[in-house]
């Protein structure tokens, strides 16, 4: 990041966009063969707003899961907060989401996914940027 602006290190010190596109695709093709027996059209927009949603959300959530898994010791409260902490907030918003939808009948059926999913990719993600971090002579963050 040498040379980068001010914002743009800090929108990469706060964004994924690499991981929020990776899970916004993943996502999209879910929904979209979710919705496909509606109608192509319809399958596509849910799934482009997936996308949408999952882009930001997950490139915002996958850094904050890093963030925490690498600056906190000892490591065990690192992987901890780096799992439990995105994980209830996407399972919030995502569950918000579904309950304001007057079309969803079904707001935590809706959910579920999100409840499978985001945790297991926190979990991977979490040990993976922390083993990373340790390699590069990072093992002890300032304790936060």
């Amino acid at each position: 990041m040498k040379g980068a602006s001010p914002i743009h290190r800090y929108f990469l010190n706060h964004f994924d966009p690499v991981m929020g596109a990776l899970g916004g695709a993943f996502l999209f093709v879910f929904v979209f063969l979710a919705k496909y027996p509606d109608g192509i059209k319809l399958a596509a927009i849910a799934g482009g707003k997936q996308f949408v949603f999952n882009f930001l959300m997950g490139g915002v959530m996958m850094k904050a899961c890093e963030n925490l898994a690498v600056t906190i010791s000892p490591r065990g409260r690192a992987l901890l907060l780096a799992v439990l902490v995105p994980s209830v907030i996407n399972v919030s918003i995502t569950y918000l989401i579904h309950l304001s939808d007057d079309g969803d009948v079904h707001p935590i059926r809706s959910t579920i996914p999100t409840m499978i999913f985001a945790p297991s990719a926190y979990v991977w993600w979490s040990r993976l940027k922390r083993k990373k971090a340790s390699t590069n002579r990072l093992a002890d963050p300032p304790v936060l």
